[in-house]
């Protein structure tokens, strides 16, 4: 096994992964961020601006939900 560093936002928080797509969800919380990686290739694919903490996934719906400290729920779709 090999590591791979892959450079995102400020402050990265949490990761989320959609195994079926194959993407990586991460939030950054000082520049109010959700980076999108793309497992295959180990880069950035966007960079949405959705402020927030906590990140999940879910791979049926296509639908990335992340929650911010200000008690919000933001809904992203994965197209």
């Amino acid at each position: 096994m090999s590591a791979t560093n892959v450079a995102v936002g400020n402050v990265p928080f949490e990761v989320d992964v959609d195994l079926l797509k194959n993407l990586a969800f991460v939030t950054n919380t000082q520049d109010g961020t959700v980076s999108v990686i793309d497992g295959k290739t180990n880069t950035v694919k966007d960079s949405l601006p959705v402020t927030g903490l906590y990140i999940a996934v879910n791979p049926t719906t296509e639908k990335v939900y992340v929650g911010g400290q200000d008690n919000s729920l933001t809904g992203l779709n994965e197209k």
